[in-house]
Parts: structure tokens; C-alpha cells; sequence
């Protein structure tokens, strides 16, 4: 997701293998628990990289494609986070580049929508997954008493949502954020 040219590569395949797409995932992202006076411009570089113009790419191609095979169910889901919206100590590169991906998801929502491309934000809470786990255990074990539902969302439970965000039911859903938090940024 970080790389333009492995992004128009994708796109390219795919173009030569299907003959019509409808549905995009774009779902990347990576940070680093960095205070704002140590965050290093490398570090920031990389993580605008991989999380804002990697996900802008994907949804760029997708929408080209899918206005150029008219797309029965055009839809583009982005991948955000909670993160976009709170305030958490040394999580800046990482909340910038997510807030970033929900105007991005507004505004391509917008003028996207004439050509009958829906376009989503799904924001994730904290998730269970391997990577989650393995970083820091403590603080992910912290992270999850601060869920009022008292539990880490599952990937099951983001990808239920990210199903209902692509699918014909909801053909009538465009520029919106579905929060999957169990809660957690009710605080």
C-alpha cells in the first residue's frame, strides 16, 4: 500500500483478470506510539505513505475501473479508525493520516456518487488480531477495559460490517463512517 507502482500494478491485473469490479477494500495501516516532540520525519513520511496515499491510490484506481465497466454495486470501503476522531499520547502520524482518510471518504463519496460508486469508512476500535496482540499485550489488555461492551472487537465483527458497508443493502449508504468500537470512543 505504501508503493504507487505495486498499487497500479494491482489495478492493472486485475483489470486483465476480471471483467468487472465492483468491490474495494482498502484497508492498510500501521503506527507507532511515538511522543510529538520525538516522532522522527521518516516515521511521518511512512505513515502518510502507507495509510493516506496508499488507500487515495487504491480508491483512485477503483473508481476508474469501476466507472469504466459500470460497476452494478460500485463500492469502495476505507478503513480507518477511531483514532481519527480522539486524542491518545503519541498516536499523531497514526491519527492524522485516518482523519485524513475520512475526509477523503466524504469527499469522494461526493463526486463519486453521479457515477453510481458508493464509498465508505469503516472505523475499527480496538481489534484482537495477531499483530495487536504480539506488539504489547499490557497495553493491549489496558486498551480493553476501556470498552464499555468489556471486550476487543473480533476481526468476525469488522468483517460483518465491512460486508453490509459493500453489499446491495446498502446501496443507499454513501459518505459515511460505521464506527465498530464496542463503545470505546464514547469516552
Amino acid at each position: 500500500m505504501a508503493d504507487p507502482d505495486a498499487i497500479a500494478r494491482l489495478f492493472e491485473s486485475l483489470g486483465n483478470e476480471v471483467p468487472r469490479l465492483d468491490v474495494v477494500v482498502a484497508n492498510a495501516g500501521s503506527g507507532t506510539v511515538t511522543p510529538f516532540l520525538e516522532i522522527p520525519l521518516a516515521e511521518w513520511d511512512r505513515t502518510i505513505a502507507l495509510n493516506l496515499t496508499g488507500a487515495f491510490l487504491c480508491c483512485q484506481h477503483a473508481a476508474r475501473a469501476m466507472s469504466a465497466t459500470a460497476s452494478e454495486n460500485g463500492a469502495i470501503l476505507v478503513v480507518s479508525s477511531i483514532r481519527a476522531g480522539g486524542v491518545r499520547p503519541g498516536r499523531l502520524a497514526y491519527s492524522v493520516t485516518k482523519a485524513g482518510l475520512n475526509q477523503l471518504v466524504r469527499v469522494a463519496a461526493y463526486e463519486l456518487a453521479p457515477l453510481g460508486i458508493r464509498v465508505n469508512a469503516l472505523s475499527p476500535g480496538i481489534t484482537e488480531t495477531p499483530l495487536a496482540l504480539e506488539t504489547n499485550p499490557q497495553i493491549f489488555a489496558e486498551a480493553v477495559e476501556t470498552v464499555p461492551l468489556r471486550r476487543a472487537g473480533t476481526p468476525a465483527d469488522m468483517a460483518a460490517a465491512a460486508v453490509y458497508l459493500c453489499s446491495p443493502a446498502a446501496k443507499f449508504v454513501t459518505g459515511a463512517n460505521l464506527v465498530v468500537d464496542g463503545g470505546e470512543s464514547l469516552w
